[in-house]
């Protein structure tokens, strides 16, 4: 087995996968926030944000690919670990009382699939 398999079969190395790749989802938005906010600088800013991209070229479809990668990356990541979480522990708990965790944190899963 090669140092990347056994890295992906590990939870720790689905983990870091999932933040790698939510870190780059991360970057997407907040670069596709930023070329939409020049709308409000007028249409010569937009305009020139919009002859910036189709002058990129090449560039512009390794970042397109990366993107999806990483969506996939980290969907097949989430759903591994999902069922990694379920096989370590079939039956649930008689009652579940979350102590430390947020609201948010226990429903970042269902958001993700709602995104």
């Amino acid at each position: 087995m090669s140092r990347a398999q056994g890295f992906w079969r590990s939870a720790i190395g689905k983990k870091v996968v999932m933040a790698v790749t939510g870190i780059i989802g991360i970057g997407f938005v907040i670069g596709h926030l930023a070329g939409n906010l020049l709308v409000y600088r007028g249409a010569a800013a937009l305009n020139g944000y919009s002859r910036f991209l189709h002058s990129t070229g090449e560039l512009l479809w390794i970042v397109r690919i990366v993107l999806i990668a990483a969506l996939i990356l980290h969907v097949l990541a989430a759903y591994s670990l999902t069922r990694m979480n379920n096989a370590a522990r079939p039956h649930a708990y008689v009652r579940r009382e979350p102590q430390v965790s947020t609201l948010a944190s226990r429903v970042m899963r269902w958001g993700g699939v709602l995104l």
